[in-house]
């Protein structure tokens, strides 16, 4: 017998033609966490300065705590729908948002060639937020999405779905 074994799995690798040849560099998976977690402080950091420090200043001036709480709010929704406009206008200009243009990463298609805003914003964040809506289904397709990200490759299940990559800018 020749020492090699007939029940084995096959030991073949398989390479996408499309990434072949680039000349671009993926981003680490480590930056690529680093934006997200900037894009959610981004988020996080004045909605909490709001409702700390709202409340207490409109106390002062004799309004409720419900009112107050309305302008909580408020400022938070004008926060968010201001950070959503800017990254709007980072994914059509950058391919980006504000946390990977920090960090000097962005999003571009498979082939290295740009990725227009639609395919980021639709094919990358809607159809997957959508899915991971569902009830226990949505759970782990998140899971899935976010730990396919160790594969070799270094793409996220997202990635797939849009045909994009994170890269080096």
């Amino acid at each position: 017998m020749s020492g090699v074994n007939p029940y084995q799995a096959p030991q073949a690798r398989v390479d996408d033609v499309a990434e072949q040849g680039q000349d671009f560099v993926l981003a680490e998976r480590s930056t690529r966490l680093g934006a997200t977690l900037l894009d959610v402080a981004m988020l996080m950091v004045p909605g909490i300065a709001a409702a700390v420090s709202l409340p207490s200043l409109m106390a002062g001036q004799g309004v409720s705590a419900s009112q107050s709480m309305s302008w909580v709010m408020v400022a938070g929704g004008i926060v968010m729908l201001g950070l959503f406009i800017t990254n709007l206008i980072f994914w059509h200009r950058y391919g980006q948002t504000i946390g990977k243009r920090i960090l000097k990463i962005k999003i571009v298609r498979s082939d290295g060639s740009r990725a227009g805003l639609r395919r980021i914003f639709f094919m990358r964040y809607m159809v997957p937020g959508l899915v991971g809506n569902i009830p226990v289904a949505g759970v782990v397709f998140s899971l899935v999405n976010v730990l396919m990200i160790f594969r070799e490759s270094r793409k996220c299940l997202h990635d797939n779905i849009a045909d994009t990559l994170v890269i080096k800018a």
